[in-house]
Parts: structure tokens; sequence; C-alpha cells
């Protein structure tokens, strides 16, 4: 039995959009220093799904405040993930020769 292309198309698009769909999606509560929380609470999606990307883009925004060596530690369950934020030692420059 043969399938013409447009028989692979029906089958093939919801499989496709089935797997592009979030595995697990929701709301992200962040925890931490509160100057930390308030600076990095306007960068984080009501939903997401891919937590290293979340992350990855936290340890960025940090690492422009001076943060290089931020911790996280995620938890929680169900509709809310909870994540803990240790943003380490503050780098800071104390002099400059040019």
């Amino acid at each position: 039995m043969s399938m013409r292309p447009k028989e692979y198309c029906r089958y093939l698009t919801p499989l496709l959009l089935a797997l592009a769909a979030p595995v697990s999606a929701g709301a992200v509560e962040l925890q931490g220093p509160p100057a930390i929380v308030r600076l990095l609470e306007r960068y984080v999606p009501e939903e997401t799904a891919a937590p290293r990307r979340l992350q990855g883009m936290l340890e960025e925004i940090l690492a422009t405040e001076g943060y290089f060596s931020p911790v996280f530690e995620a938890s929680g369950e169900g509709e809310t993930a909870r994540l803990r934020v240790d943003p380490g030692p503050r780098t800071t420059i104390a002099d400059v020769n040019l």
C-alpha cells in the first residue's frame, strides 16, 4: 500500500503539532533576595515550558548586574513552579587603568 503526498501531510501535521506542544507549561514563582526578584520578575513569562532556556536567560540578565555565578533551584508541582535564585557574589570593578 502506497500513500500519496497529501495523505502523508494529513497524518504528519497533527503529529508534528503534538511534538511541538510544551511538555509542561505553568506559572513560575521566583524566590530569592527581594532586589533580585524585582529585577528578574519583568522578564519571566507568565507560562514557561523550557526551564533551561529560562534559566539561561535569567543568568544573562544577572550577569549584566555583576552576578556571574548564580545558582538556581527549581521546585513545585502542578500549575506553579518555584525557582529559587541565589545570585552569588556581585562582581565590582574597583579600579580601571587606561
